[in-house]
């Protein structure tokens, strides 16, 4: 039936498993301390997320940040999928608005995302 070579290799993959389920948890658990806003390729403005505040960009988009979270809350685009997108919280998650080329991404503190229009 099953061979001893086969209990080390399911116990191996058994392993990886884990340790890349352990990695996934704790990589994206950290706390999301910033929001950066990316406009045409260029960092407009990274802001702390735990300020509450509305954001208007060139009369095109306008996003809120609202008890530790992000969201699309206006756009000038046709479809207005990134408003469809919801609200954001969460380190690695993003807003993406494509006809006015606008990004919303939360990053944690340990990336030192901050730029000094920020500080």
């Amino acid at each position: 039936m099953f061979k001893k070579k086969d209990f080390i290799i399911i116990f191996i993959i058994f392993v990886v498993i884990i340790g890349a389920l352990l990695f996934n948890h704790f990589y994206f658990s950290q706390k999301a301390a910033y929001v950066k806003i990316t406009v045409n390729n260029q960092v407009y403005r990274t802001v702390p997320l735990e300020i509450d505040q509305t954001i208007k960009i060139s009369d095109k988009n306008m996003i809120v940040i609202n008890h530790g979270s992000v969201h699309m809350k206006d756009a000038t685009c046709p479809d207005k999928l990134c408003i469809k997108q919801g609200t954001i919280s969460k380190n690695g998650e993003q807003i993406i608005c494509l006809p006015n080329q606008v990004v919303i991404a939360i990053v944690s503190n340990q990336y030192n995302d901050v730029d000094s229009s920020s500080k």
